[in-house]
């Protein structure tokens, strides 16, 4: 798990809600899971609207809106991505931190 969550105690099965007691066959959560705890793709954005002046809320993207899916970015069991640094190299490291 990751340390903010591994910190809060959690368990596979907090996550893995009605998916057994067998992580061989535990699925994605998709964003219906994520969105259980941290709220909506609206209140992500909000979060992060200090980003809005540089046109870098990644959870409110010039190009995408609020839109996008969770596991675009966030892993829970291997290492998140930036999207954004695909095309933004460059200015990203400027922009924000490591993707949780």
């Amino acid at each position: 798990l990751k340390p903010h969550h591994e910190h809060l105690a959690f368990d596979c099965i907090d996550c893995h809600a009605n998916q057994g007691d067998d992580p061989s066959k535990f699925k994605n959560i998709k964003d219906e899971g994520c969105l259980s705890c941290h709220g909506t793709k609206k209140l992500l954005a909000q979060r992060l609207k200090f980003m809005d002046t540089l046109k870098a809320n990644p959870h409110n993207s010039v190009h995408d809106g609020p839109t996008l899916y969770c596991d675009e970015c966030h892993f829970e069991h291997k290492p998140s991505i930036n999207m954004c640094s695909e095309c933004h190299e460059h200015e990203v490291p400027q922009w924000m931190g490591v993707t949780p």
